[in-house]
This record gives structure tokens, C-alpha cells and sequence, in this order.
């Protein structure tokens, strides 16, 4: 369970050009009832060694992103250019080893079953 009163830590991912991956996969958001968290970080990548898996994405480019759903927080951070500002809580989580599909929600609290890929690649 996350501790909501771990500080929040400010990160700042750099990369050359944006046809360098950030080097991380996301799960969760709004639309999955689960925080926004990091799921696995890649070795030599612009996120190695400041982002870990378990990381809860709080805010994104300044946005807070609690509420939003995964495909809105990544557009977010596909819009960041070269240069991507993140609030995290540090390994509050962990890294979801699915059993089963993940299950989409809607607003509207209606499932939409079942979702092929519930993480993205930055």
C-alpha cells in the first residue's frame, strides 16, 4: 500500500534528441484503479539510476496526473520534447506481475475486457 505521506522528489530526465525512449514502462492510471507507477526502468537509458520500478508518478510536466488515465499521462510525457519533469514517490509500490488480462475502467465505472498491453515504453 502506498504511504501518502512519503515526500514527494522531483526528477528531470534529459535525452539528446526525442528519438531517445525516456527507458521506462508505466502501468496503472485512473482507468485502471491503480496509481500511475513505474513498472521497469531500462539499464543506460536517461531514466536509469533516477526513476525505480515502484516509483508512483504523481505529476508529470507539472500536471498532476492522479486522476488521469494512462493514455492521457502518456501523452503527456510523449509531448515533453527533450526534457521531462516528474513528481514521484519513491518505491511505494510494486511492479504487477499480471495473472490475467488487466481490465480497463470507464467513467462510467463499465469494464472493457480485455486490454492486450496495459504498459507503454518511453
Amino acid at each position: 500500500m502506498a504511504n501518502l505521506t512519503a515526500p514527494l522528489i522531483p526528477i528531470v530526465l534529459e535525452r539528446p534528441d526525442p528519438s531517445v525512449p525516456w527507458g521506462f514502462r508505466l502501468q496503472g492510471g485512473a482507468d485502471y484503479r491503480f496509481k500511475l507507477s513505474v513498472k521497469k526502468v531500462n539499464p543506460n537509458s536517461p531514466a536509469h539510476s533516477k526513476l525505480h520500478s515502484g516509483d508512483v508518478v504523481v505529476a508529470i510536466q507539472g500536471a498532476d496526473v492522479t486522476s488521469l488515465s494512462h493514455q492521457q499521462s502518456t501523452d503527456l510525457i510523449r509531448m515533453s520534447g527533450c526534457s521531462l519533469n516528474l513528481m514521484v514517490r519513491k518505491g511505494q509500490y510494486n511492479v504487477i506481475k499480471p495473472t490475467r488480462p488487466a481490465t480497463k475502467f470507464t467513467q462510467t465505472g463499465q469494464t472493457i475486457l480485455p486490454v492486450q498491453n496495459a504498459y507503454r515504453r518511453f
